[in-house]
């Protein structure tokens, strides 16, 4: 015990060591702080030459497509809001206008940048599971550099796809706001987009000092657009009515703010917007009268190799325009032969092509010749088949089967120039197909089932449904070629999962369908490339074709305005039934068509040259095993 009380301090001075001991301690502290500190800045040096060393060095494919995304997002605001609205905020990013397709200066030196790290890659030596992605990315980013001489021969306003058709879209989705906060921010973007109307005008401009002439009917669709889509009353434009019923979910306590935005964004439209509408309008006027003549691209300056240009950039294939022309010219015939044959079954005069089928279509239907429906039992029509072919299809591709679709009509002041059919997927929502209903008569029954397994099922919507539900790289989910696109979707359009071939009333639908997109492979070339007129253009389509004099002049005015896109429909056709010949030629009679077809959207869309290459390396069952991973 006397030990113990002997190591024990006095008392009194018990009360200096606790002092004494506090002052250690907060000494003990700040040094603890001080070193925290200084491996917090050393660490942060460290990961700051350590990401230098990385970002310097050569990329793996991996690395290069998560830098490739990284930066885009970074760069795109509209994106980052979408995506990483956390980031978004972190940035203090409000605008959701989209920046410019074309690019600045910097925006063309990054992607330099990336297309020469990209042609250093060595796919074959990727891993396995790699190497399509790394032959992707290869692709994007040496075409987006291979586009860049051809930024300015680019229509940017086109009756069709023009960047002005989608204005609201810049500024609100239809989706309702959570409250008066995100409403004005809406009110401020619409505020600033008068900056991108006001783009297009000078983009006008441009092309006219560079010597550019779009096709004179062409920029005239696009006046009139502008006149009924956005010179009229704010309450009868798309804008305004998003806003308001995206304002209706809010609380009935707030309907007094919402009235005010609703005044707010009523006065931006008519005091900002449509003075900012007439400027783009009068400069595609102006265009107009400079442009007498609808030629195709040849006209402009440097155009036989924008067209070649353009081919690749819609195909992803290297295509020379007088090859293509002929080898058109022989599917027409062939085609042509095909008909005829099963419209002599049929009992059909020997007439000419169009006018056998119309004979043979008033046999079958003459309803549809004799009276037009209305639009409302056309759209009931196109459910009801829609239904059936939803019916067709869930039980083959149960995994895709996300088919909630949006069907609506084409908007008034687009179906002058629109198609028929218009699939649209949207990033964020449901996907739209939009129905021309510019002619009621137009919709015979024999011709809509081609129609919606080409737009619908099997077509667009299950091709891009498989591709938003696939596990890809990030940088591979949006993407979507015309070339693979178009030809999966006409690939699609004969599939058929049940035993036995088509209805004899099918079949002659199925060739006049790849019929007319033969006729395009004749008719785009001769366009753009050939020199001729729209006249001729017409004629042809009318008489090889066999349709009617009105669509025609659609379809040409269609060519003219996106040079190459037509030819992407046949030459994709012709690519994916190359890539079932040479997987039915591995495999012989274990080929299985539908665990194919599986295989060949399971890892989203690719140039048409990696085709081969998928084909080469499917299995019977590889669909089915990959269908259901995802």
């Amino acid at each position: 015990m006397r030990r113990a009380r002997a190591i024990l301090p006095p008392a009194a001075p018990l009360a200096d060591a606790r002092y004494a001991g506090s002052r250690v301690s907060g000494s003990g502290r700040t040094a603890r702080r001080g070193r925290r500190r200084t491996l917090v800045a050393v660490s942060l040096f460290a990961l700051t030459l350590l990401a230098a060393f990385f970002w310097q060095r050569p990329p793996t494919a991996s690395v290069l497509a998560w830098r490739v995304d990284w930066e885009e997002r970074w760069h795109d605001p509209a994106r980052m809001r979408a995506e990483w609205p956390w980031l978004a905020a972190l940035r203090g990013i409000e605008d959701r206008v989209a920046p410019d397709p074309a690019g600045s200066e910097a925006d063309h030196a990054r992607w330099a940048e990336q297309a020469a790290l990209a042609s250093s890659l060595d796919c074959p030596v990727q891993p396995p599971a790699a190497r399509e992605d790394c032959a992707v990315l290869k692709y994007r980013l040496d075409e987006r550099i291979r586009s860049l001489p051809w930024t300015m021969h680019r229509q940017r306003l086109d009756p069709i796809a023009g960047e002005h058709l989608g204005f609201a879209a810049l500024i609100i989705e239809q989706d309702a706001l959570h409250g008066t906060d995100e409403a004005e921010q809406v009110l401020q973007r619409a505020k600033r987009a008068t900056s991108r109307i006001d783009a297009w005008t000078d983009w006008m401009w441009a092309q006219r000092r560079a010597g550019i002439r779009p096709p004179h009917r062409m920029l005239e669709q696009v006046a009139a657009q502008i006149t009924s889509a956005y010179l009229v009353e704010p309450d009868d434009q798309l804008l305004l009515q998003a806003f308001e019923m995206s304002l209706r979910s809010l609380p009935t306590e707030q309907s007094a703010r919402r009235d005010a935005l609703i005044d707010a964004m009523r006065d931006v439209m008519r005091s900002q917007h449509r003075p900012a509408w007439e400027r783009l309008r009068q400069a595609v006027q102006d265009a107009a009268a400079g442009s007498p003549e609808d030629f195709g691209v040849w006209s402009m300056p440097e155009g036989d190799a924008y067209y070649r240009a353009a081919l690749r950039a819609q195909t992803t294939l290297e295509i020379d325009p007088q090859d293509l022309y002929d080898w058109g010219r022989t599917e027409v015939d062939r085609l042509q032969r095909e008909l005829s044959r099963l419209l002599d079954v049929e009992g059909a005069a020997p007439d000419a092509l169009g006018e056998r089928m119309h004979a043979w279509a008033t046999q079958l239907q003459p309803s549809n010749v004799s009276s037009a429906p209305d639009a409302t039992s056309v759209l009931r029509r196109f459910e009801q088949r829609m239904d059936t072919e939803r019916t067709r299809s869930t039980p083959v591709f149960p995994v895709w089967a996300d088919h909630a679709v949006d069907l609506r009509t084409v908007p008034a002041s687009r179906s002058r120039a629109a198609p028929l059919a218009l699939y649209l997927p949207r990033q964020r929502g449901v996907p739209m197909l939009q129905l021309n209903i510019r002619d009621t008569g137009d919709w015979a029954d024999w011709s809509v089932g081609p129609l919606i397994r080409h737009e619908y099922l099997p077509g667009h919507h299950l091709q891009w449904s498989a591709q938003r539900q696939a596990d890809l790289p990030a940088f591979r989910r949006d993407l979507n070629w015309p070339g693979f696109a178009e030809g999966w979707a006409m690939y699609a359009e004969s599939l058929r999962w049940e035993p036995g071939a088509w209805p004899r009333s099918e079949q002659i639908a199925l060739l006049h369908s790849e019929l007319l997109r033969a006729v395009r492979a004749v008719v785009d070339p001769g366009l753009h490339f050939l020199r001729w007129d729209r006249s001729e253009a017409v004629r042809y389509m009318i008489e090889q074709a066999a349709i009617s004099p009105r669509d025609a002049e659609v379809e040409v005015d269609r060519y003219l305005a996106w040079p190459g896109q037509s030819v992407s429909f046949a030459v994709g056709l012709r690519a994916f039934r190359a890539a079932r010949t040479l997987a039915m030629q591995r495999v012989g009679s274990g080929f299985d068509e539908v665990d194919f077809a599986r295989a060949l959207l399971a890892r989203g869309a690719v140039p048409l040259g990696l085709l081969p290459a998928r084909a080469d390396g499917w299995m019977p069952g590889a669909g089915e095993s990959s269908s259901t991973s995802n």
